[in-house]
C-alpha cells in the first residue's frame, strides 16, 4: 500500500510554487522599485546682489610718476582737465625731497552730470576743453577720486528713491573698479559748497539767488545722508 503525503505538505509545496512564479514574473515584466523613487528637485540658489560693505585699498608701490583720475559733477569739473590748483599743490608737496622728487599727473573726467552719467566717462572718450581722454577703464591709474555727485541728485526718483538709485550706482561702480583695476586705490570725495551766495553763479546764471541757495542746501543735505549710509 502506497504511502500518501499529508495534505499540509501539498499546500506548502503549492504556496512555494506560487511564490517562485510571482518572483520570476516580477523580474521579467517589472523594473526595480528603486527606479521609481522620486528624488527631491535640485534647486539653484538665488544669487545675492552685490552690496558694497567695506573696502581695503591696495598698497601703491613707490614710483617716479603717479597718475590720478577724477570723476564727478561740476564741483570737481571746476578744477580743470588736469586738476588745476590741486595738481599744483600735490606736485609741490611731493617735490619737497629734491633728492627723490615724485611727479603726479591728474586727468579730470568730471562733468556737470549725475551718477547715472558716469558710464560715459568709463567707456567712452571724454573731451574736456581742448583735451580728449581715452575711456577711463582703458587707462592705467594709481588712484581714482570719486566725487559724491551730491549736488546733482537723482530728484526724478524722489528723495528716498533717489538715494536708493544713488547707492546702487555707487555699489556697481565700486564693484567694476575693484574688478578692472585691483591695483588702484579708490577714494570717495564729498565736495561742500562753502559760499552759499556765489554757489552755481557762473554755471547757472539764470537761477535766482534763492534757487541757488536752496540747491546748495539740498546738496549738502544729500551729502550728509549719503555719508550716514556708507
Amino acid at each position: 500500500m502506497k504511502k500518501r503525503f499529508p495534505a499540509v505538505y501539498l499546500l506548502i509545496a503549492f504556496f512555494l510554487l506560487i511564490l517562485v512564479l510571482s518572483y520570476a514574473l516580477s523580474q521579467k515584466y517589472h523594473l526595480p522599485k528603486t527606479l521609481f523613487v522620486q528624488k527631491a528637485p535640485i534647486t539653484t540658489p538665488t544669487p545675492t546682489p552685490f552690496i558694497f560693505r567695506s573696502y581695503t585699498a591696495p598698497t601703491i608701490e613707490k614710483k617716479q610718476v603717479y597718475k590720478i583720475v577724477m570723476i564727478g559733477d561740476s564741483m570737481t569739473a571746476a578744477l580743470g582737465p588736469h586738476g588745476g590748483g590741486l595738481s599744483d599743490y600735490m606736485n609741490l608737496l611731493y617735490k619737497i625731497n629734491a633728492q627723490d622728487p615724485q611727479r603726479i599727473i591728474i586727468d579730470n573726467y568730471a562733468k556737470s552730470s549725475n551718477i547715472l552719467g558716469v558710464n560715459d566717462e568709463l567707456t567712452k572718450k571724454t573731451t574736456i576743453s581742448e583735451y580728449t581722454f581715452g575711456p577711463l577703464l582703458s587707462e592705467d591709474f594709481d588712484l581714482i577720486l570719486v566725487e559724491s555727485y551730491g549736488y546733482n541728485p537723482l530728484s526724478q526718483f524722489g528723495i528716498q528713491g533717489g538715494l536708493i538709485q544713488q547707492n546702487l550706482a555707487l555699489d556697481a561702480l565700486m564693484k567694476l573698479l575693484i574688478t578692472t583695476h585691483p591695483h588702484a586705490a579708490i577714494v570717495f570725495v564729498a565736495t561742500i559748497a562753502p559760499n552759499i551766495e556765489n554757489y552755481a553763479k557762473q554755471t547757472q546764471p539764470n537761477k535766482s539767488a534763492e534757487d541757488r541757495a536752496n540747491w546748495q542746501r539740498n546738496g549738502y543735505l544729500i551729502l550728509k545722508i549719503i555719508s550716514s549710509l556708507q
